[in-house]
């Protein structure tokens, strides 16, 4: 979730979670702050999830963290 497709992935996962909060509206409107966070943690390369699994807060240290494989 912390390369690009991961990002783009909350992006849009959180419009469609503001999207459909304000459209249903009532109780779905719960939804608000967590469609927002997602954006923003999309939008700024954040993983909030790292620091659980002991890895860092920031998209770029978990990439630069990460081992690479050479294929033959």
């Amino acid at each position: 979730m912390s390369g690009p497709y991961g990002r783009w992935g909350r992006v849009i996962v959180g419009s469609i979670m503001i999207i459909s909060g304000l459209l249903t509206g009532g109780l779905a409107l719960i939804m608000l702050p967590f469609g927002a966070l997602m954006i923003f943690t999309g939008t700024m390369n954040l993983c909030p999830m790292g620091p659980m699994y002991r890895q860092p807060l920031k998209g770029e240290k978990i990439i630069a963290n990460m081992q690479t494989y050479q294929l033959r």
